[in-house]
């Protein structure tokens, strides 16, 4: 790190991090040195390493925990604004393997809420469809979704053929 370099030290900091990250030196699941150590070995801020580490934390490389320290996320999902991609889509633009266990899906009632959001009565019936999404075998979300069962009446036999959410809303 260079204090004559017109990249702050935050940045400097944060960018050495990160190749240790990205080659291995710290792999997913370890914890990187405490931030006194790191303030010690570059010769900067408290305040600076802090800086550093909250925007790898943001990005998605750092999980934080106070008492316990620093440690390297275990997966990277990039997010941003852009048009809206499934799921599926998504990780298989990351070159992941995509699964998904259907946990439950039910015709009910909405609740008031559920309702008001979908802007339809409460009396109108809607699928609930429970499933964890899964990335290369490692489940990464629990999703639950509501749809209003007029616009998707045969869900239960379009899933069941192993078709996409986003294509059995566009198919019906």
């Amino acid at each position: 790190m260079s204090i004559s370099s017109k990249k702050p030290l935050y940045y400097q900091l944060k960018q050495t991090l990160l190749k240790w990250i990205e080659g291995g030196d710290y792999p997913p699941g370890s914890i990187l040195p405490s931030e006194k150590q790191l303030q010690d070995s570059f010769g900067i801020s408290r305040t600076t390493v802090r800086m550093a580490l909250k925007e790898l934390e943001q990005e998605g490389f750092l999980v934080r925990s106070p008492g316990k320290g620093t440690f390297v996320a275990s997966m990277k999902i990039e997010s941003g604004p852009r048009r809206i991609l499934s799921f599926t889509q998504e990780m298989l633009n990351m070159g992941l393997q995509v699964s998904n266990q259907v946990v439950s899906l039910e015709k009910e009632l909405p609740v008031i809420r559920t309702a008001n959001k979908l802007q339809i009565p409460q009396d109108q019936p809607v699928w609930r469809l429970e499933r964890i999404r899964m990335a290369d075998s490692v489940p990464i979300a629990t999703e639950v979704n509501y749809i209003p069962a007029a616009l998707v009446p045969n869900m239960e036999a379009q899933l069941a053929q192993n078709q996409s959410f986003y294509s059995c809303l566009e198919e019906e």
